[in-house]
């Protein structure tokens, strides 16, 4: 997932039948838009499979987030 350059880690996907968990990580727990990440991943995956009864988003910090994440446009933006 990519917002402002800076690539979000989906940590993982898990899928039982109607029902979809997906696991993903911030740079920082303090990430001021976190929610509105995890509610646009969530309302992504919503508007691809309507037919879903459940869509989950869980923001995990286990393994922490580290630049080596970030995408080389994203690292040039940075000067890193």
């Amino acid at each position: 997932i990519k917002a402002e350059g800076v690539t979000r880690k989906l940590v993982g996907v898990d899928i039982d039948g109607d029902k979809v968990m997906v696991t993903m990580t911030m740079t920082t727990p303090t990430c001021p838009v976190g929610d509105y990440l995890r509610d646009a991943v969530r309302d992504a995956v919503r508007d691809r499979f309507p037919s879903l009864a459940l869509v989950d988003v869980e923001l995990t910090f286990d393994p922490p987030w580290t630049p080596d994440k970030m995408s080389d446009a994203a690292r040039a933006k940075f000067g890193w």
